[in-house]
């Protein structure tokens, strides 16, 4: 039968340097007696990057960390 499957995920902070970071996973499968095929979406809307910006009385620092990128995936598999 049909499996449908939603990961979500909301990362919020009061640090003003932070901004809000989200993530939407979402897969759909199909399963059969002897095989099984899925379609997979990681971070369909959500954000790539998380970028801190931190300002001090003798310097400012910039700092852009790479996240999970957006991809789509499809998986057919078979029982043997």
């Amino acid at each position: 039968g049909w499996m449908l499957s939603v990961k979500n995920e909301l990362f919020h902070t009061n640090d003003k340097s932070i901004g809000i970071n989200h993530f939407l996973d979402l897969a759909i499968a199909y399963k059969a007696k002897r095989w099984e095929f899925s379609v997979t979406a990681n971070n369909l809307i959500g954000t790539s990057e998380f970028e801190r910006r931190t300002l001090g009385n003798t310097i400012e620092s910039y700092s852009v960390t790479r996240l999970r990128p957006r991809e789509f995936l499809t998986k057919w598999s078979v029982d043997l």
